[in-house]
C-alpha cells in the first residue's frame, strides 16, 4: 500500500508539468514534420520518405534526450520538502527510488508507444505495420535502459545540473555518431567504423530492419543486451541511493 501511495505521488507530480507531456506528445509531431519537410528532396524512393526516416530517428532521439527526466525527478530542488516527509515516513529506500523509476518508465513508455501507434495508424510514419509490436517492445526496453542510466548517474553524482549536462551532451554525440541526423557514412570511414561500436547505432539499425526487412537477426540479442545493462544500472542505483542525500 505504501508503494502505491508513492507511485501516485510521483505520477501526479510528473504529469502536472505541462512541459513534460508536451515534450512527449506534441514535440515529436512538430520535430518530425519539420525535419521531414526540410529534407524531403533528399528522399526520392517509394520505399522510404523523409518523414519515414526522421519519424523513426527523431522519435528515438527525443527518447534519448528525455533521459534527463529521471534526473529531475530525483534531484529537482522544489521536491526537497516532499523528500523530507518521505524520508521520515516508514518506507524502505527501495520503495522510494523504485517509485521514481517505475513512474518515469511508465509515463515515457506510454507516451512514446502512443506516438508510434498514432503515426502508424495515420500513415504519417511507417513503423512496420504488422511488426509494430516488436518496434514498440524494443523502444520500451530502450526507454527502460535510458531511465536506469539517468537514475544511476544522478544517484552517483547527486547534482541535477551536472547530470543533465552529461546526459544531454553524451546523447547528442551518440546520436550524431549513430546516423540519427544523417547517414554516418557521409562523415568518412573513420567515423563509420566508430559507429559500429555504438549500441545506439545497433538499436536504430534493428528498428529499420524490423520496419523494412520484416525482422532482424539481432533483435533478441539487442533486447537481451539492453536488459543486462539495465540490471547492472539498477544495481548501481540500489548501491548508491540514500534518501538522506536528497533532503
Amino acid at each position: 500500500m505504501k508503494i502505491w501511495i508513492l507511485l501516485k505521488h510521483e505520477f501526479f507530480r510528473l504529469i502536472a508539468s505541462p512541459s513534460t507531456l508536451s515534450i512527449f506528445l506534441i514535440f515529436p509531431f512538430v520535430l518530425i514534420s519539420l525535419m521531414g519537410f526540410l529534407f524531403e528532396d533528399l528522399y526520392h524512393t517509394s520505399l522510404l520518405s523523409s518523414y519515414d526516416f526522421y519519424g523513426v530517428t527523431m522519435l528515438f532521439y527525443i527518447a534519448m534526450m528525455s533521459s534527463t527526466v529521471p534526473a529531475n525527478v530525483f534531484l529537482e530542488k522544489k521536491i526537497k520538502s516532499g523528500n523530507t516527509r518521505i524520508f521520515y515516513s516508514p518506507v524502505s529506500r527501495e520503495a522510494i527510488y523504485g517509485s521514481k523509476i517505475i513512474v518515469c518508465f511508465f509515463v515515457m513508455s506510454v507516451c512514446f508507444s502512443l506516438n508510434i501507434i498514432v503515426f502508424e495508424m495515420t500513415s504519417f510514419v511507417n513503423f512496420g505495420g504488422e511488426n509494430i509490436g516488436y518496434v514498440i517492445l524494443l523502444m520500451i526496453i530502450f526507454i527502460l535502459f535510458l531511465v536506469l542510466l539517468s537514475s544511476a548517474i544522478c544517484v552517483s553524482i547527486r547534482s541535477e545540473e551536472i547530470t543533465n549536462i552529461i546526459l544531454s551532451n553524451s546523447m547528442s554525440v551518440l546520436g550524431l555518431l549513430s546516423g540519427i541526423f544523417f547517414p554516418i557514412a557521409s562523415l568518412g570511414v573513420f567515423f563509420e567504423r566508430i559507429a559500429e561500436f555504438s549500441p545506439i547505432k545497433w538499436t536504430i539499425d534493428c528498428l529499420f530492419q524490423l520496419i523494412y526487412d520484416g525482422g532482424s537477426a539481432y533483435y533478441w540479442w539487442i533486447m537481451a543486451g539492453l536488459l543486462i545493462l539495465s540490471l547492472l544500472l539498477l544495481g548501481i542505483v540500489h548501491k548508491n541511493y540514500q534518501p538522506e542525500n536528497y533532503i
